[in-house]
């Protein structure tokens, strides 16, 4: 989550889509605030954006290095509860650590937890999961269609449920991933467009500024 803190009443406000805005207004004192100091955070760790930046590749070994031995915990869960809640905790740091990188993108990923979603690619129609979105691209969980599928293949994602109605974004498959996972990015995405996805963004995702935080699964 990439969020500032208010210069006049302290209260941290959430940014869903941190670009080139200069001022933002405070939902809680409704005073504009000026968007500096940036941080990111998961769960209960908080970092400066800039400083996490600056050692980027650090906090990317951590988590490799993690993700190691978190499967070497889960093999040895089934026979040592030790081993089982370690390996839950774990897998939880890894996860909001893995939340921290992606908000120090230029373009942040939002979390779907798999909000269902059709796609078609090359016109064939399928469904899926929305593992995460940005107003760049979508990873989805596609399952075995993932394997059939091939790199620069047409995509078409339909996005339905937000207060525009339904709406199409076309692009391409430009990377199929382990566990039937596969990532399209748009392509020709227009101002109209982009609204169009930040505004589904922020209703599946119950993500305002300074606002709570809620889940959607209706796709």
């Amino acid at each position: 989550m990439v969020k500032i803190e208010c210069s006049r009443c302290a209260v941290w406000i959430h940014l869903p889509f941190h670009g080139k805005e200069d001022l933002i207004e405070c939902p809680h004192c409704a005073k504009t605030t000026p968007v500096r100091d940036i941080f990111v955070s998961g769960g209960p760790f908080i970092l400066h954006r800039d400083i996490l930046v600056k050692d980027m590749q650090k906090y990317r070994r951590l988590v490799s290095e993690a993700e190691k031995e978190m499967v070497g915990l889960q093999k040895k869960g089934a026979s040592s509860r030790a081993h089982e809640i370690s390996a839950r905790s774990l897998s939880l740091f890894v996860s909001e650590l893995k939340e921290m990188l992606d908000g120090c993108r230029d373009i942040v990923r939002h979390s779907m937890n798999g909000v269902k979603v059709r796609y078609a690619i090359d016109s064939r129609k399928y469904y899926g999961n929305i593992m995460n979105l940005s107003v760049s691209g979508i990873c989805l969980e596609a399952g075995r269609t993932a394997s059939i599928n091939r790199l620069w293949s047409d995509a078409k994602v339909l996005l339905k449920g937000g207060k525009a109605g339904p709406f199409t974004v076309g692009g391409k498959i430009m990377w199929i991933g382990k566990g039937g996972q596969m990532g399209i990015r748009f392509s020709n995405v227009d101002e109209s467009t982009m609204g169009l996805i930040k505004g589904y963004i922020l209703e599946k995702t119950g993500k305002r500024a300074g606002g709570a935080y809620r889940k959607d699964r209706e796709a």
